[in-house]
């Protein structure tokens, strides 16, 4: 009897210590995931910078164009070289916006879908915990079951049960359990 409790209580230790990993596991996943979620965050903010950045580049060349040609005596204002020449600046410098843009997003979207990813490995590391823990309180339930009831129980002696009679106990073997079919010998396998 004692040594099923000892079984029974192991196997609860075991399954509360598996449930506690998945816990902590599940815990660091989401943990990982948040600081996934803010590098992304940064990540957009920092490209939205850079981009702040270079639209201010953009226009300080065009205005430092616009002071060159002036002063070489071009109008600025009117059509030809000049003001194209002002034009492809503007668009380049927009086209530098976006790509830098895009980009941040991108990068923003992978560290998002790992965060996804480790979110997801935290919720089945969890679900695994669950499983085998409840895994080893089965099996600890079954083995102290096996325990408590496989012990040998003490010899019978009496009248010969069961078998048609005879000496006292001669139709039982050493383990106390009946020799031969019957009842018994089917619940218990023949000796």
């Amino acid at each position: 009897m004692a040594n099923a409790l000892l079984i029974a209580g192991a196997a609860g230790y075991s399954a509360f210590a598996t449930d506690q990993a998945g816990r902590k596991q599940r815990k660091l996943a989401n943990r990982n995931a948040d600081n996934l979620d803010a590098a992304a965050t940064d990540v957009i903010s920092r490209g939205e910078e850079e981009a702040m950045a270079i639209r201010k580049r953009g226009k300080g060349i065009r205005g430092a164009q616009r002071a060159k040609l002036a002063s070489s005596g071009l109008d600025i204002g009117s059509g030809g070289t000049a003001q194209d020449l002002q034009d492809e600046t503007t668009a380049l410098t927009q086209q530098d916006e976006a790509t830098t843009r895009k980009n941040a997003f991108r990068e923003a979207w992978g560290i998002k879908t790992q965060a996804s990813y480790s979110r997801e490995a935290g919720k089945y590391a969890r679900q695994a915990s669950l499983y085998s823990a409840g895994g080893q309180i089965l099996g600890g339930a079954g083995e102290a079951y096996r325990g408590y009831y496989a012990y040998d129980a003490p010899t019978v002696q009496g009248s010969g049960k069961g078998g048609g009679g005879g000496a006292p106990g001669a139709n039982y073997g050493p383990s106390g359990k009946q020799k031969g079919g019957g009842y018994f010998g089917a619940l218990y396998g023949k000796e």
